[in-house]
């Protein structure tokens, strides 16, 4: 160590005071739509996925991120859904199959610890229900909220919305 910043005197070569240094963890969380970044960019906050019919299956991509400086878990919950009813929402892993659950005993389904800066690759799934026919293009959005287990007071929200494919009112059946 140049104790000096002077080079004609010797470095300082033997250990002397040891310091000790705790850095303070702080905490946060981006749910977005882009895999490449955790920005906050009200594009971001918005996955848009095409139009499904009556009874089908929605699927929006949405990414877990943590933003803070040490690891954490995150809560997945939904502030608000638009859905129609009798409808059904869920979370699943990025390979759309395996459900998220709860690693922390909270009862709550959650991403499981992530480290600073790492992200979760998370699926949203919605189904309509098979009575519902929209003859005016409606949109329908739910709103995922990741919630810092270490900082509860850190949360985000991406909105992910769909429509339903135009259908007559009226069905009709032909009957042999």
């Amino acid at each position: 160590y140049d104790h000096d910043n002077d080079t004609g005197t010797a470095n300082l070569t033997d250990n002397s005071n040891t310091a000790i240094l705790n850095v303070k963890s702080l905490y946060g969380v981006e749910i977005n739509g882009i895999a490449a970044s955790a920005s906050a960019a009200l594009v971001d906050n918005l996955v848009v996925a095409p139009a499904v019919s009556s009874g089908g299956e929605v699927s929006f991509r949405n990414y877990v991120w943590n933003t803070g400086n040490s690891e954490d878990r995150f809560n997945l919950t939904f502030t608000s859904d638009g859905f129609p009813a009798p409808h059904q929402i869920e979370f699943y892993r990025a390979d759309s199959v395996t459900p998220l659950l709860d690693s922390n005993g909270d009862g709550i389904p959650d991403t499981g610890i992530l480290q600073a800066g790492q992200k979760l690759d998370i699926v949203v799934k919605a189904r309509f229900p098979t009575t519902l026919a929209d003859t005016v293009t409606t949109n329908y959005s739910v709103f995922p909220q990741a919630q810092s287990i270490g900082d509860s007071t850190k949360t985000n929200t991406v909105e992910d919305r769909t429509s339903l494919i135009l259908t007559n009112n009226a069905r009709l059946v032909d009957l042999l």
